[in-house]
C-alpha cells in the first residue's frame, strides 16, 4: 500500500523524519505504528488512524498497535469501535488490568455503566489495589446516581494511597454536593496537595456561596489570586 504524503502533517517537523523512513519501506508496521503514535501527538487523529490501520494490516493480532487504535477512536468519538478492540485485547491479553480498566473507561464513555461495572469488579476482584479502578468505579456509582457509595469508595481510595489527588477532589465534589462542611477539609487537603491547583480553592467558594457566607467566599477568591 503506497503511502500519500501531501498532508501538511506528515511534514511536521516531529512526522517528516517517520514520514521519509516510510517512503524507503511503506508497509513496515513499526515505522507506521510510530508515525501514528506522533500523529496522535500532533492532533491529527484521523490520519493517526490510517496509519494504526495500515500497520494492523500487516501485524493483526499485535496488541500494542490494537490498543492504540482503540485509544484514537475513542479520541474521535467511535466509542463502539473502540470497545469492540478493547474487547478483543482482554481476550487475547489474559484480562490484564490496565486493558480492563481502559475497556471500563471506554464503556463508560459510551454511557454504558453496567458492563463497565462489570470489567471494573471483576478487576479489582483480581488485584483490589490497582491504580485508577476504584476511581473509575466511583464515577460509574455516579453515574448511577449513588453519591453514598461514591463516597465510601473514595474514602477505601484514599486509606490506600493518602496523596491520591483526583480521588481527594472528587470527594470533596460528592460532599459537597450533599451540602456536607467535611468537604471545606477535604479540598484544603487537596489543595495542599498540589498548590499550583487552585480549583479546590475554587470549589470552597463555591460552597461558602451556596451556604449564604459571601464573606468567607470572597475571602477564599482573593485566596486564589495570591
Amino acid at each position: 500500500q503506497q503511502q500519500t504524503t501531501d498532508a501538511p502533517a506528515y511534514h511536521n517537523p516531529l512526522i517528516q523524519p517517520l514520514t521519509d523512513e516510510l517512503a524507503k519501506d511503506p508497509d513496515n508496521p513499526q515505522l507506521l505504528y510510530q508515525r501514528g503514535m506522533a500523529l496522535i501527538q500532533v492532533e491529527v487523529p484521523e490520519l493517526a488512524k490510517k496509519d494504526l490501520i495500515h500497520a494492523l494490516q500487516k501485524d493483526s493480532s499485535n496488541g500494542q498497535y490494537l490498543y492504540a487504535l482503540s485509544q484514537v477512536d475513542l479520541q474521535t468519538g467511535d466509542n463502539t469501535a473502540a470497545i469492540k478492540i478493547l474487547e478483543k485485547l482482554v481476550n487475547l491479553s489474559h484480562h490484564a488490568p490496565g486493558i480492563q480498566l481502559a475497556l471500563a473507561k471506554a464503556y463508560l464513555q459510551n454511557n454504558q455503566p453496567g458492563p463497565a461495572a462489570q470489567n471494573i469488579q471483576s478487576l479489582l476482584k483480581a488485584d483490589s489495589t490497582y491504580p485508577g479502578a476504584l476511581l473509575t468505579l466511583t464515577r460509574i456509582q455516579l453515574i448511577k446516581k449513588d453519591t453514598a457509595s461514591a463516597v465510601n469508595i473514595l474514602h477505601r481510595s484514599l486509606q490506600l494511597r493518602e496523596d491520591d489527588y483526583p480521588a481527594s477532589l472528587l470527594l470533596a465534589e460528592c460532599l459537597a454536593a450533599q451540602h456536607n462542611p467535611k468537604a471545606i477539609d477535604i479540598d484544603r487537603r487537596t489543595f495542599d496537595m498540589d498548590t499550583s491547583d487552585v480549583t479546590p480553592l475554587l470549589h470552597i467558594g463555591v460552597f461558602y456561596e451556596q451556604q449564604k457566607q459571601s464573606e468567607k467566599a470572597k475571602s477564599i477568591y482573593r485566596e486564589c489570586l495570591l
